[in-house]
């Protein structure tokens, strides 16, 4: 159990750093996109493609640790990468249909993973609010009116 219990806390820590890190990539390719529609479409691809890469992190320790002995999952008779990465996209999401579980100590990593992928989900659904909004209140703003320059106001005066 000691040996999930620190994959966990390892995996919780490298979800984090991995996602601040994606979500800085995320801002820097998005503000050099010239089109606001291609910037609103860089982020939201780029944070589905980081929840991806989080979930397919958990369905690798949840693959070694069955590989280590550490539990297996219940459900397919002979359990495949695939069937851990579906188990770890709806345990991250929070889906949980129940059809595959793992069994032993690899059901501590299935319960902690809904905790970070929860927050992580929030966290990239606040960044993504603020992006579009961002983009999308300057598509709202009409253009900017030049100020008189001098020569005109010689002229008025």
């Amino acid at each position: 159990m000691i040996y999930t219990l620190v994959a966990s806390l390892l995996l919780i820590v490298a979800c984090v750093l991995f996602h601040y890190e994606a979500l800085r990539f995320i801002g820097a390719i998005a503000a050099r996109v010239q089109q606001h529609r291609r910037t609103v479409l860089v982020v939201i691809f780029g944070v589905v493609a980081a929840h991806l890469v989080e979930s397919l992190g958990y369905a690798m320790a949840m693959y070694l640790g069955h590989g280590l002995g550490l539990g297996s999952v219940t459900g397919v008779a002979h359990p495949r990468a695939p069937q851990y990465f579906y188990l770890s996209a709806e345990t991250f999401t929070t889906l949980g249909l129940g059809d595959i579980y793992p069994t032993g100590d690899l059901r501590l990593i299935a319960a902690l993973e809904p905790l970070i992928g929860i927050l992580l989900i929030g966290w990239s659904t606040s960044y993504t609010y603020l992006a579009v909004q961002r983009y999308w209140v300057e598509l709202q703003r009409p253009p900017a009116i030049a100020a008189p320059g001098p020569a005109c106001k010689r002229n008025a005066a």
